[in-house]
């Protein structure tokens, strides 16, 4: 998703950074009458931990080559991409993790064509009618804020 053109539909600020994790969970609200909840994390992953997120994330599963392949190609994301690489090679990788409750989850199938996962995760200016009135945005662009900020543009859903 990061390149798209919905990457530049946003300012991209710590403000606007929040602003659209939060409008993402209170979208996905289960009581309408109760708010949801948000937790940021952040950390410094090395060590076990590292190998366990680069095993999470399919590091050595095509995720280090294709950013390897963006960091030596001409894409406006060449230097993201390289800051990536680096962070891997000096054993050391900042992880910013959200966590939410009160909301219903990443629903549906990985690679199904509806649900809350692919609302999130793949779909781009597409709107679930299901919910549609009760959103506070339309389309998923506000989730290019999130890809923008990561220099690997990876997802990794909370193992169960």
């Amino acid at each position: 998703i990061k390149g798209g053109i919905d990457s530049f539909a946003f300012k991209l600020s710590l403000d606007t950074f929040v602003r659209e994790a939060v409008q993402n969970i209170n979208d996905a609200r289960v009581d309408l009458n109760n708010p949801a909840e948000a937790q940021f994390i952040l950390e410094d992953f090395s060590g076990k931990n590292l190998d366990e997120l680069l095993n999470l994330i399919g590091w050595r599963n095509g995720l280090e080559d294709h950013l390897k392949g963006v960091a030596d190609g001409k894409s406006h994301q060449k230097d993201s991409a390289q800051k990536a690489l680096d962070a891997v090679a000096a054993k050391s990788v900042r992880v910013l993790t959200i966590v939410d409750s009160g909301t219903c989850g990443l629903t549906g199938e990985e690679t199904g064509d509806s649900g809350n996962f692919a609302m999130l995760c793949r779909n781009v200016l597409v709107t679930d009618e299901e919910s549609k009135a009760v959103r506070g945005g339309s389309f998923g662009i506000g989730k290019s804020v999130l890809w923008s900020f990561s220099s690997a543009s990876t997802f990794a859903p909370p193992s169960l």
